[in-house]
């Protein structure tokens, strides 16, 4: 039963779409104060606990890629879908805007099909191997599961130090295997330009595309951009609706980020209207409303 709004994400693994809540200020305040902090760490697991906590359902099982897509939804729905940055030319050092459609970023990944796959070590023994499971890891892997002498380990969640013990058992010759799996995983991905933009201040090689790749963190540092707000700006939106136009705390930290834009869009619009309004009519220039200049 659904007893407040809720918006679909489609999860690419699952081939269909999963409903999930709005996030609020207050976790959005959250979020920026991590960017703030620039705890990477902290952020990524506030993220995987948002992409949980918001799910309708169990996200057991969802990877990367899903995760990906999840949180760029949040922020084309509960932030904003159209966002404007300012670039720096690296040559002129002019600055110039760039806006970034979130959406068409979610369409041009959502499609990617990367599956769990099996490969054999022989003798009945394999090894299990899966995209990157969590949103962001310093420590890379495609190894979800080993089969090796009769036993299964689930190495899901080993450390760097347990991984490389394990890995010793294994044949040297699956490695192979391993870097072409990889390596495909990395051309399916590296084939979609997700973003690309146009400096106006260069003449050439003036523009600059971004390639998606899932093991180098650098779509994870593009997704913390698109988060990227000044904290001390937003405390003082609070402020600006708290004290001034008598917003209740408690309902400022329970809406969206987008609806608190819209509401402050909308302020300054009546705020425009009331000062139009105060200015003297400048057609009326005599008394009684008789144009000096009429008279011969």
């Amino acid at each position: 039963m659904i007893c407040e709004f809720h918006y679909d994400v489609y999860v690419p693994s699952v081939a269909r779409s999963v409903k999930f809540k709005e996030i609020t200020n207050h976790n959005y305040m959250n979020i920026l104060k991590f960017i703030q902090n620039n705890d990477d760490t902290g952020l990524v697991m506030y993220l995987e606990h948002l992409i949980s906590d918001r799910c309708n359902e169990s996200v057991e099982g969802f990877d990367r890629l899903d995760k990906y897509c999840i949180v760029l939804t949040m922020i084309m729905v509960c932030i904003g879908n159209q966002l404007e940055y300012t670039m720096t030319c690296p040559v002129t050092d002019k600055e110039f805007n760039i806006e970034i459609n979130v959406g068409h970023i979610i369409s041009s990944i959502n499609d990617i099909e990367i599956t769990e796959t099996d490969a054999s070590l022989g003798g009945g023994d394999f090894i299990k191997l899966c995209p990157p499971m969590d949103l962001h890891a310093e420590v890379e892997t495609l190894l979800k599961q080993i089969h090796i002498n009769g036993k299964t380990y689930d190495i899901s969640n080993y450390t760097s130090d347990q991984l490389d013990n394990l890995v010793s058992m294994i044949p040297y010759n699956i490695f192979t295997e391993l870097q072409q799996i990889h390596q495909s995983i990395h051309s399916k991905c590296d084939n979609i330009v997700y973003y690309k933009y146009v400096n106006p201040h260069m003449q050439e090689n003036n523009t600059t595309e971004y390639r998606l790749n899932l093991f180098d963190g650098s779509f994870f540092r593009f997704i913390k951009t698109l988060l990227r707000e000044d904290l001390l700006g937003y405390y003082k939106v609070y402020y600006s609706l708290s004290t001034k136009f008598k917003f209740d705390m408690q309902y400022i930290e329970s809406i969206t980020p987008a609806e608190t834009k819209t509401y402050m869009s909308l302020i300054r619009e009546d705020i425009k209207k009331r000062e139009e309004a105060r200015k003297p009519d400048q057609s009326i220039t005599g008394p009684a409303g008789i144009d000096p200049g009429a008279a011969s």
